[in-house]
Order: C-alpha cells, then sequence, then structure tokens
C-alpha cells in the first residue's frame, strides 16, 4: 500500500537523520565535517538489512578515509553519539560511485537506531523523469527540509526555532555530461535536470547542494548537486537506481510529505 507520510512540519523529531538536512560529523584526530543527508539507502534483496546513509560534504573529507569511525555532533550540552564507519561507495552505488561526490556512511549500532529495520520505510522514487519534463505537463517539484531562517519561539522564552521554506520549483530542462567542480575534486554526471523557481531565481541556495527534491506526489526525484547560471542541477534517482540495485527509506518526519510503500 502506498501512503504520504510526514503532511505536516514536525515540532520535534528525535531523529537528526532527516533527509535533506545538514548534520555535523567528526572522527578520531580529524576536524568536524558538514554534510548533507542526500538520502537513506539499503541493498535491495540482501539478506542482512544494512542501512547506509548517502552523504554530501559542505566541507572538505579530504582528510577522512574508508572505514573511519564517525559520530554525530550534537548541540551544547549533549554527548557525541556513534553513528558508524564510512564505506567505500562503489559497495552500493555501483562503479562510478566515486564520480558523484557522495559519501556513504554504514548505520552500524548507534545508540540512535536500536533497530534500524522496523524504524525505516521504503520512498517511492520518480520513474521516466526524462520523459515526466518533456511530456507537456508541468513536472514541478518540492525542496525537502529547507531550513530558510530561523525564529524565536516566544512560548520557550527566547529559544530559537528553525523555520522550513520547502522553495517550490519547476524542471526547465536537461543536460548531459555534466561536469561540477568541488572542493574535493571535479564530479561528472551522465545526465541531470534543470530546476527553476521562474523569474531567475534557482530553487535552493549553496547550502542546499546533495539535498532532495520530490514531486508533487511525493516521489524522490533527484538530489540538488550544483547550479547553472538561474538554474539548480538536480541528479536524478532514476540514473543512480541504473547501476545501483537499491531501495531509497526513510526514518520518517521528513517534510513535506514523502510517498512510503509499505
Amino acid at each position: 500500500m502506498t501512503q504520504l507520510r510526514g503532511q505536516s512540519e514536525p515540532a520535534w523529531s528525535p531523529n537528526p537523520l532527516r533527509i535533506g538536512t545538514t548534520i555535523k560529523m567528526r572522527t578520531e584526530g580529524k576536524p568536524d565535517v558538514k554534510l548533507m543527508v542526500s538520502a537513506i539507502v539499503s541493498k535491495r534483496d540482501a539478506l542482512s538489512r544494512e542501512i547506509f546513509v548517502l552523504l554530501t560534504a559542505h566541507s572538505s573529507m579530504s582528510k577522512y578515509s574508508i572505514g573511519d569511525q564517525c559520530y554525530l555532533v550534537r548541540s551544547q550540552g549533549k554527548r557525541n553519539e556513534p553513528l558508524g564507519k564510512l564505506v567505500d561507495p562503489q559497495k552500493v552505488l555501483g562503479g562510478r560511485a566515486k564520480e558523484l561526490g557522495f559519501h556513504l556512511l554504514e548505520i552500524d549500532n548507534a545508540p540512535l537506531f536500536p533497530d534500524q529495520t522496523e524504524t525505516t520505510h521504503r520512498v517511492s522514487t520518480t520513474k521516466n523523469f526524462h520523459d515526466d519534463i518533456w511530456s507537456g505537463g508541468s513536472f514541478k517539484v518540492r525542496r525537502i527540509n529547507d531550513i530558510a531562517r530561523v525564529l524565536a519561539d516566544r512560548s520557550s522564552k527566547g529559544n530559537r526555532r528553525p523555520v522550513y521554506r520547502n522553495a517550490k520549483g519547476r524542471v526547465c530542462g536537461d543536460v548531459y555530461d555534466v561536469q561540477i567542480s568541488e572542493q574535493d575534486g571535479v564530479y561528472k554526471f551522465s545526465y541531470c535536470g534543470l530546476v527553476s523557481r521562474g523569474r531567475g531565481r534557482p530553487l535552493a541556495e549553496t547550502h542546499s547542494l546533495g539535498a532532495p527534491v520530490i514531486s508533487q506526489s511525493g516521489a524522490l526525484s533527484a538530489i540538488i548537486v550544483g547550479t547553472a547560471e538561474t538554474e539548480t542541477v538536480v541528479y536524478p534517482i532514476e540514473e543512480i537506481l541504473k547501476s545501483a540495485p537499491i531501495e531509497f527509506l526513510t526514518f520518517g518526519d521528513d517534510w513535506p510529505k514523502i510517498r512510503v510503500i509499505d
């Protein structure tokens, strides 16, 4: 059965790994890094359900290595929590994984997730991305968990809370053989979509690198990988699935609504 989950903005989430949010991570003896949670995935038909977090770096990862045990850096007064270890992206995403610039973290005995398999739901993904653009309709997408600004919440005696914008955009074109320069190298994408909010406005700013976008129906559609003049460049989920037998998951509380498959 197909359902829509997370139809209203969560007031509070016990789970820090909502897709589309930025986390701070560290490992022993190396500088803290900021990363975007782009997706949560597992291998399809695996005997043991391993859970992986697909991450896009907002800081240089040059000092991090495969096998590093990583910790979630939490707010002041809270203990950092173990998340898992970095693994080779090719293990899950296939041979071209390194060209895409994604990092992969295997959730392993993390106290925040005592039973990962029971708390995840499969996410519906967009099919026929190219055809949806040129089929004569309007292929609209929406950014997930975009923290636009922070406002004072009077009821909490001056504490501040995040407010989400979740800007809407329209896929207005596509492009082949994309190369994007980032701080740790040049990444290559065989095919990308171009998203605009209209009036020369991209869907998202630089802080949204790696953020997922969903379709009007709530299906996971693409991941933001860069900008091109007045458009946002997105890499379709469908392209990842061509070489990777994986399932996309959610721990819940992603906002706006995401269609899940039970």
